[in-house]
């Protein structure tokens, strides 16, 4: 018996350190994905007044993500055609599973993707299927504690 509530005692210690080292490593990651180019194509070509076909670059917002819940979180985030950024500004302390989300004023709607870093630049293109022009918050949540740690006004 002795032996059986040893084993589990380290089990559960070594359990609990790989899950302290886990957390660690993901809340110290660090992205640096340069600036994105815009590819030109047809959609941004718009005739000048001769009607000759110019690029039209497409439209940035950019808005400073504000803490929710108390969370440890600053930073920047620009919408550029379909490409979301963090930039490089971005630094979170906590938040072992942050995922970036679209949505409104009040909570988080679609899921976009799960942050590839807890720190540092970042580019997210949106799907086909949304409209960048639709798009006028930005969501960091937590899905392991479902917590909502930003949100970007655009």
């Amino acid at each position: 018996m002795k032996k059986i509530l040893i084993t589990l005692i380290i089990v559960i210690v070594l359990g609990g350190a790989g899950i302290a080292l886990w957390a660690y490593q993901q809340s110290n990651s660090v992205a640096n994905d340069p600036k994105p180019s815009v590819p030109t194509s047809e959609s941004s070509l718009q005739p000048d007044e001769v009607g000759t076909p110019v690029e039209v670059e497409p439209t940035s917002r950019t808005a400073t993500l504000d803490p929710r819940n108390n969370e440890i979180i600053s930073g920047s985030v620009t919408l550029t055609g379909n490409t979301i950024r963090l930039e490089d500004d971005f630094k979170t302390e906590n938040g072992p599973d942050l995922f970036l989300y679209i949505g409104d004023a009040t909570d988080r709607k679609t899921e976009i993707t799960k942050l590839k870093a807890a720190n540092g630049a970042q580019n997210y293109t949106l799907p086909d299927t949304i409209d960048p022009d639709s798009v006028t918050h930005i969501w960091i949540y937590c899905r392991a504690f479902d917590l909502n740690f930003a949100v970007a006004e655009l």
